[in-house]
């Protein structure tokens, strides 16, 4: 069955075949003031008044199934169902988080453990985890003494990319997530609520918060270009005075797109809410109107297709997520050179990966026992479980990276693709 479920072949033989569609958009959660919303693929907001207080940042679940997001009346990170809006439960209760922006932003590291940007309040970026709830400092060193204005995970480095409270800096840097080192990636940033590197081209996109780029108005969003060092406006915009989190669409698409929340401006009603942005010629269109209050993020909803978890010493499970493709087949490619230059297949899809010798192998059987159970059949909660284990390799190893793409299987798709995930970095380390 390996053997035919292998698409180490198919992957990269670029046949001209029929057009088929990805089913890849399950709609955006977007946090704000006062309330949450869904805003599904064509544009339609569904809204439910919150709490008595803005709702900060928000990230898919380690899960894939719900949404972590910050209530800080409730001084809690709570968990919430995307589509419904119902709230689940609670991740984090601590009493620190009490000012009206302590979370400004979180991600997931390549070990399941979140960590979590607070601007204000206690200041710095914590780290928790699902299994052992708690903030524990990671790093509060350096520029982001005075607090941390967004952070993203760079998909090269499986490391933090942090912007500093903006009334400290205006850097954006590199961190380790232990904090013991950083760097300076580029300037020309004044921004909260996120700040992310496209997969595709290394370039890095940033909102800009309140209406400002600087001490400017009118500047929607800003661009890092890869191999540069000073971010500049890459549109400004008289409908939009301000973008909060651009967020990208999957690296797969066809159409490369940013999905950015605004910040509300009464005298400019007619740009609240979320735009697409297409990155090629940075054209604007209105996906949704909603007119309650800034929008902090727009998070794609079931997006986290691949998320890994340390299990022990060397040891990860390579957790697969495809909800709704239940009963379909999956393959999680790993390649050690990297998310680019990536392939392009004729329907206009991208496979955000580096084809290399380990690649290759990982399509068939040929990394076990380093890497196994990497092709097999969604269960019927549409998941399914990998295992990395270099446990027996020493510290040798340790500081690699491993590049992760999964897919979902179709013979009647392009290649016998149906749906390609974004790409995760998992950093080897600890042994």
């Amino acid at each position: 069955m390996l053997r035919t479920l292998s698409i180490a072949a198919v992957l990269f033989a670029l046949l001209v075949v029929p057009a088929f569609a990805q089913h890849h958009n399950d709609g955006w959660f977007v946090p704000g003031n006062r309330h949450i919303h869904y805003v599904d693929s064509v544009g339609s907001v569904t809204s439910m008044s919150f709490s008595a207080s803005y709702v900060y940042s928000a990230i898919m679940n380690w899960d894939n199934k719900t949404v972590l997001t910050f209530d800080y009346s409730q001084n809690a990170i709570v968990q919430v169902d995307p589509k419904t809006l119902t709230v689940l439960g609670t991740l984090i209760k601590d009493a620190r988080l009490t000012s009206s922006n302590s979370v400004s932003d979180m991600a997931f590291d390549s070990n399941g453990d979140l960590y979590v940007a607070c601007y204000s309040g206690i200041k710095g970026i914590y780290k928790t985890s699902i299994t052992n709830p708690g903030l524990t400092l990671a790093a509060n060193s350096g520029p982001i003494a005075n607090g941390a204005g967004n952070m993203s995970l760079d998909p090269d480095t499986g490391e933090l990319l942090v912007t500093p409270n903006f009334t400290a800096a205006r850097d954006l840097y590199l961190y380790h997530r232990d904090g013991s080192t950083y760097s300076t990636v580029g300037n020309g940033f004044y921004t909260r609520y996120g700040t992310y590197k496209h997969i595709l081209t290394g370039d890095i996109y940033s909102g800009t918060c309140c209406g400002k780029n600087g001490g400017g108005s009118g500047a929607a969003l800003i661009k890092l270009a890869a191999g540069t060092t000073t971010a500049t406006t890459l549109f400004p915009n008289a409908t939009v005075r301000g973008g909060y989190s651009p967020w990208p669409d999957r690296a797969s698409a066809a159409t490369q797109r940013l999905v950015l929340s605004t910040w509300m401006e009464s005298a400019t009603t007619g740009g609240n809410g979320l735009w697409l942005v297409d990155i090629a010629n940075t054209t604007m269109t209105k996906l949704a109107t909603i007119t309650t209050g800034n929008t902090h993020k727009a998070v794609h909803v079931f997006g986290r297709n691949l998320q890994t978890i340390n299990t022990g010493k060397g040891k990860w499970a390579v957790r697969v997520s495809f909800p709704g493709m239940q009963g379909l087949n999956y393959a999680v490619a790993l390649s050690l050179s990297g998310v680019r230059p990536y392939l392009t297949i004729p329907d206009g899809r991208h496979i955000p990966i580096v084809p290399d010798d380990f690649m290759a192998l990982s399509l068939t059987t040929g990394l076990a026992p380093f890497f196994t159970k990497n092709i097999g059949t969604l269960n019927a909660s549409a998941e399914g479980t990998a295992f990395i284990d270099v446990s027996m390799l020493g510290k040798a190893v340790n500081g690699l990276v491993f590049y992760l793409l999964p897919a979902v299987l179709d013979s009647r798709a392009p290649f016998g693709i149906f749906i390609i995930g974004d790409p995760k970095p998992l950093v080897i380390e600890g042994l």
